[in-house]
């Protein structure tokens, strides 16, 4: 008879890591897919203000890709969650689809304003598919803010979640 305690095999697929815990005669897996989100037009990283707050109503800014934790977020469903804080990219003004509206972290919710879908490398707001994740002004520099704007297809709308 084969006694299997508790333990962890990791393994490593197509640069995500996946842990499966077995136990006694069972087993699960979970998946999670942290990677950072990079903006076409600067080739920065979609990051958090503020040293990378973990408090509700932070701003999403652009910096330089330095693999901070603040930096990688995992799509989980509709919504991109992040690592750091564990909270959802989401839209400032309760969920305000007017050009120029923040894209903030908030606690997850369930919320249309925390829906993004990834087409055409463009990220599309679930509220209003007619706004796209865009850079405050086509800026390019750190600390940019990260806004939404109509959908133009503009450098500064492109998107890539690398893993």
């Amino acid at each position: 008879m084969l006694k299997i305690s508790n333990r962890a095999l990791i393994s490593v697929s197509l640069g995500a890591l996946t842990a499966i815990t077995l136990g006694t005669g069972s087993a699960s897996a979970s998946a999670q897919l942290y990677a950072p989100i990079t903006n076409y037009k600067s080739g920065t990283c979609l990051s958090l203000a503020n040293g990378g707050s973990t408090a509700n109503n932070v701003s999403a800014i652009l910096y330089t890709c330095s693999g901070a934790s603040e930096q990688s977020w995992e799509p989980s469903g509709s919504t991109y969650v992040n690592f750091k804080s564990g909270k959802c990219l989401s839209l400032a003004d309760g969920g305000s689809t007017a050009n120029g509206t923040k894209a903030i972290q908030y606690t997850c919710n369930g919320q249309p304003e925390q829906d993004w879908y990834l087409r055409d490398g463009q990220l599309k707001s679930g509220k209003d598919f007619s706004k796209c994740l865009s850079t405050q002004s086509g800026g390019t520099a750190n600390n940019t803010n990260v806004v939404i704007y109509d959908c133009n297809g503009a450098p500064e709308q492109q998107w890539s979640w690398l893993f």
